[in-house]
C-alpha cells in the first residue's frame, strides 16, 4: 500500500478511523500489503477497529478482535498473535509515552 490514499482524502484535523484502515487491509490480497512497524501497532489498529464494532464477519454480525486479527495478519503476510486482547492489555499497561495511533499507522503503511 504505497499511496495514502486513505489519509490525504481527510483534513488533518479528522478523527482516525481505524475501521476504515483495517477494511481497506481486508480488501487487498493475502500479502500484498507491506506492513513497515510492529505487530504491536498492528493488533492495536484491529483492536481499536474491533472496539467501533461497524465490521461484520461473514453472517453480518461485528467482528470479533481473534477474527479480525486472523484476517489482517494473512493480508498483511504475517503469522497472527494467539490472544489479541491480552497483548493489547500489556501493550497499555507497559507502554506510557508513545505517538498516536494514527501517526504510527501512517508510518507503517
Amino acid at each position: 500500500m504505497e499511496d495514502n490514499n486513505l489519509f490525504s482524502e481527510q483534513p488533518p484535523h479528522a478523527g482516525f478511523d481505524a475501521a476504515a484502515v483495517v477494511k481497506d487491509l481486508l480488501s487487498r490480497p493475502a500479502g500484498s500489503v507491506k506492513w513497515r512497524s510492529t505487530r504491536r501497532c498492528l493488533v492495536e489498529l484491529i483492536m481499536e477497529a474491533a472496539e467501533e464494532r461497524v465490521l461484520t464477519d461473514g453472517h453480518g454480525r461485528a467482528a470479533s478482535c481473534h477474527n479480525l486479527c486472523d484476517r489482517v495478519f494473512r493480508s498483511v503476510g504475517l503469522p497472527p498473535p494467539r490472544y489479541p486482547r491480552t497483548i493489547v492489555f500489556r501493550i497499555r499497561n507497559r507502554v506510557r509515552c508513545q505517538p498516536p495511533l494514527e501517526d504510527r499507522v501512517r508510518e507503517a503503511l
